[in-house]
């Protein structure tokens, strides 16, 4: 059997669920996708950076820049809030 015999189902069977409304109350419906561009990862790094972040551990380069930024963020955080009070 043909690739083309796979893709001509497949497109078949995805056409007559759209007929029979089976796409119309997915969870996120209408919202958009987001694609992670994980194309500057190795791609022999791919999976084991996708697992590791999906324990919600980031790169030692993206925590040190994470460690950085959080001393500027808490300080921000602080002036907005002493706008606010100021008011």
């Amino acid at each position: 059997m043909s690739i083309f015999f796979f893709e001509r189902l497949a497109e078949k069977r995805i056409q007559e669920a759209i007929r029979q409304g089976q796409f119309e109350n997915l969870p996120g419906r209408g919202k958009p996708i987001i694609f992670e561009d994980d194309s500057m990862v190795p791609q022999d790094l791919r999976m084991a950076y996708k697992m590791l972040k999906n324990a919600g551990f980031i790169p030692p380069e993206l925590q040190t820049e994470k460690e950085i930024k959080m001393p500027w963020i808490f300080w921000m955080t602080c002036r907005m809030k002493e706008n606010v009070t100021a008011r």
